[in-house]
């Protein structure tokens, strides 16, 4: 039988993390459009096409959980969950590309050879 609440319990963890790749996203654009240097325009161009990648997952995995609580499929929950997985080690994988492009940028950081 469908139950709002826990639907709605199942869907908090995919949407938070959705909403937190959704924000460094959008600074990740940001920092592109007033970067100048090729180089890293195009690392950060890559964080952005990863970040988007980990978005489709979890759009995906809400609509997976959405299916396993209406129709009571512990398959589509399984599904679900490794969706989510696969998500966060998709946004991890762009959120050390961004750590890295920043902590390039920074002055003091930088070895003598990129000065």
């Amino acid at each position: 039988m469908f139950n709002a609440v826990r639907a709605l319990s199942a869907l908090l963890a995919p949407n938070v993390l959705l909403t937190v790749d959704g924000i460094l996203t959008g600074s990740l654009i940001n920092l592109y459009t007033a970067t100048r240097d090729p180089e890293r325009r195009g690392r950060i161009r890559n964080a952005v096409l990863i970040m988007f990648v980990s978005i489709s997952l979890l759009v995906l995995a809400i609509i997976a959980v959405g299916v396993a609580v209406t129709h009571d499929s512990e398959t589509a929950a399984d599904v679900g969950l490794w969706l989510v997985l696969s998500a966060s080690a998709v946004m991890l994988a762009g959120l050390c590309i961004y750590a890295t492009i920043l902590f390039r940028a920074h002055p003091d950081f930088r070895s003598h050879d990129d000065q």
